[in-house]
């Protein structure tokens, strides 16, 4: 495959770049030490013991089973014993390989956690370094490197959201480098696949984001889009493991009955199940989603608010392909997961002010950030260095307020 030229675009002094290494090792320590000191912290949570249970359960071929009570009494309602239905399947899938190798030991259950989240920072820093130079990969790595949720969710708490934040990346660069040369869109639809399947709500966003991506394509490219072969091929690729999960989960839980098929296909019957109970009752739902917008907004914008006018800049290039596209995703991102905090608050009834649903939004900070970086050719280390502490501040405030042990109005 031809590799289309690389742009460079921010240009970093010495001192920022100096900055930058400083917090990308302060964002990785942050990420590995409270694990090394207290390793089962991903089994004191719903998401990463259930992770562990399936990755144990899938490591002794019995599949993607939850068959340890505790899970049960960990999770609530949304989860029974058997066959998982709520839970995507890439993170036990990674984890199970683990086990297989080392047994159900905390090594096993520490390893793959770390190893995803610097991996997280690794391929965040490669696609962007591919797409706008060297200072660029080295600012983006930095910034998502000390992010909290990726932090928190993604290592400590034993979550997806890092595997989120791979697939999503690579999906993204993929997109970006399609524009010069459409091969890279079956790369596109093979990452858009694998992010399908890490987690049961962003789903929904690469299956919103196909058909937002076809409107923005027909809209600058014209109708010759859709007899385009790689853009087929790459639908082809991603409906694989698509139509793999949706038949895995009709096979399991589905009744027979047209009214259970639309629950039972989905990548999680209890998202499906909330979210149809929210659209019955509008008037809870328009309270979730007004309730839940400030303290996602804010804590989401915080580490931007230095940025605000370069990003307003960026705003008012719409016209152009590549910024719009990466607008287009910021938009969808944001969107769909205020609407599944908005949802899923009208059963859960939880805090307006917990911060939790803030991690769907997390994997649109890339694209902000790459809006950043492509667009300048001088840097203000004052802002960097501010947006840095802001990102630092964030992860050790959550750590106090939402590991178990501080939790907020949960």
């Amino acid at each position: 495959m031809a590799v289309s030229p690389k742009r460079e675009g921010i240009v970093a002094g010495r001192w920022l770049r100096v900055l930058a290494m400083l917090a990308l090792t302060g964002g990785l320590l942050l990420r590995t030490i409270p694990l090394l000191v207290w390793p089962e912290l991903p089994l004191l949570t719903c998401d990463g013991l259930a992770y562990h249970s399936l990755a144990v359960s899938l490591g002794i071929g019995q599949g993607l089973t939850i068959s340890d009570p505790s899970v049960v009494a960990a999770c609530g309602p949304i989860v029974e014993l058997g066959p998982s239905h709520h839970f995507a399947p890439a993170l036990a899938v990674v984890e199970s390989w683990f086990i297989s190798l080392m047994g159900d030991t905390s090594l096993a259950l520490v390893l793959p956690v770390l190893l995803l989240s610097w991996l997280t920072v690794f391929v965040v820093w490669w696609a962007t370094r591919n797409l706008f130079g060297s200072d660029a990969g080295l600012l983006v790595a930095a910034a998502v490197s000390l992010e909290w949720t990726g932090a928190l969710f993604g290592t400590w708490q034993g979550y997806s959201e890092n595997l989120v934040i791979i697939t999503f990346t690579l999906t993204m660069w993929a997109i970006l480098k399609a524009l010069s040369d459409d091969r890279y869109l079956v790369l596109a639809g093979l990452f858009a696949g694998i992010g399908y399947l890490s987690k049961a709500s962003i789903g929904w966003f690469f299956l919103l984001a196909g058909i937002g991506g076809l409107t923005w394509r027909l809209w600058f490219r014209g109708r010759a889009v859709l007899r385009n072969g790689w853009y087929l091929s790459a639908i082809a690729v991603f409906a694989v493991p698509f139509v793999v999960w949706s038949f895995r989960n009709l096979t399991l839980f589905w009744d027979g009955t047209p009214a259970d098929l639309f629950d039972a296909w989905q990548t999680s019957e209890v998202q499906a199940r909330y979210v149809t109970y929210a659209l019955q009752q509008p008037a809870l739902l328009l309270t979730g989603l007004v309730g839940k917008l400030p303290i996602m907004l804010i804590v989401f914008v915080l580490p931007f608010l230095p940025f605000l006018r370069d990003l307003g800049g960026s705003f008012r290039r719409l016209r152009d392909e590549e910024t719009s596209g990466l607008w287009l995703s910021v938009a969808l991102i944001f969107v769909l997961g205020w609407f599944f905090a908005g949802a899923f608050w009208v059963t859960e009834q939880t805090s307006l002010m917990w911060a939790d649903p803030v991690r769907y939004l997390a994997p649109a900070q890339i694209p902000l950030l790459w809006l950043l970086v492509r667009d300048t050719n001088t840097a203000a280390t004052w802002k960097w260095a501010v947006s840095f502490l802001v990102l630092a501040a964030l992860t050790g405030i959550m750590w106090v307020l939402m590991i178990p042990g501080f939790p907020l109005a949960q």
